[in-house]
């Protein structure tokens, strides 16, 4: 998770790290438990048409209404989890949107394109990559298909498929390379747009819904896919193609000795 992890990167001292990572995967935890229940609490509440006809959105509204409503006081607590939805959205957006603003600029713009630019034109260029970025987002959120829980969804898989076994193998593993690690982003990520959108198919199902994509066939998650064959393809590359250097090695060992 990109926009999460540029959190630690962000972080005032070394110091705070083992804190923040106890907090981080303390509250991680808690969180997907709650959603996971939250989901189980509502399918007992909603009928199967709500979900069955693509209005997933709309399960946690119709949640609060159902279990809150007759009741002022309770209608004021429901209001409060519509504020934590809102909330979270924006923390999430924000996020997302310096993670491509310090992509652009620094990672692009000043590290390929012009390595000299001083620093107030990288943050020119960060601060316009931000615009662009927004007002793209603005015009997807216009069209109502496909839904923000399967655009949230697909780019959840894009992101695990593309950067998890990279970033854990280059955690773990002292002789990843860089031939393996770009073999591994492209494959995943290529894997997640052919898994769910490429029309492999031409057929229909016993309830007469088209299947054109091996996402509809199978109804397997575009991640769990996309992950294994990335890693897979990131060892493999890794193992036939030249060992890291000895500096590379050495710094791993560094920061592997250190004590947090």
């Amino acid at each position: 998770m990109p926009h999460i992890l540029i959190r630690f990167m962000a972080i005032k001292s070394d110091k705070e790290v083992k804190k923040s990572r106890v907090i981080a995967i303390v509250w991680v935890i808690l969180s997907l438990g709650a959603a996971c229940f939250l989901g189980v609490v509502a399918r007992g509440f909603l009928n199967e048409d709500l979900i069955a006809n693509g209005k997933k959105e709309l399960v946690f509204i119709k949640s609060i209404l159902q279990i809150f409503d007759g009741n002022i006081f309770l209608v004021f607590i429901g209001g409060i989890f519509l504020c934590g939805i809102l909330a979270a959205i924006m923390s999430t957006a924000d996020s997302q949107l310096l993670v491509t603003a310090s992509a652009v600029s620094e990672d692009m713009f000043k590290g390929v394109i012009k390595k000299d630019a001083s620093e107030k034109t990288s943050l020119l260029v960060g601060r316009i990559a931000v615009v662009v970025v927004a007002i793209i987002a603005f015009f997807i959120a216009l069209k109502p298909n496909p839904s923000v829980m399967e655009l949230v969804e697909y780019a959840w898989g894009g992101f695990g498929a593309a950067f998890g076994p990279i970033i854990l193998l280059s955690l773990f593993w002292k002789r990843f390379n860089l031939p393996g690690a770009v073999a591994g982003m492209v494959v995943g990520f290529a894997s997640t747009v052919i898994w769910d959108y490429i029309p492999l198919f031409n057929m229909v199902d016993a309830e007469g819904n088209a299947i054109r994509t091996l996402k509809q066939l199978t109804g397997v998650y575009c991640l769990v896919v996309g992950f294994a064959l990335a890693l897979v393809v990131a060892v493999v590359v890794t193992l036939i193609t030249k060992k890291p250097s000895a500096e590379i090695e050495e710094e791993f060992d560094k920061v592997n000795a250190v004590e947090i």
